[in-house]
């Protein structure tokens, strides 16, 4: 299952991290699982799981602003 507050996104000085919020399934990144409150580096190509969802990185934009 996925959790309402399951992770964050966040791209800083062109890296983009997930971290897992404390959720009860987890997070894994690349067939490594990772403990909440730890930001992972995701690059193009990699491939995150919360609980049973699978997202993956196609490409990475600078500079983006969603407002």
């Amino acid at each position: 299952q996925l959790s309402r507050r399951h992770a964050v996104l966040e791209q800083e000085g062109g890296q983009l991290c997930i971290r897992d919020l404390g959720s009860k399934n987890g997070l894994s990144v690349d067939g490594v699982h990772y403990p909440a409150g730890q930001d992972v580096p995701l690059e193009p190509g990699s491939t995150m799981t919360l609980g049973q969802t699978l997202l993956s990185v196609v490409s990475l934009v600078e500079n983006l602003s969603l407002n």
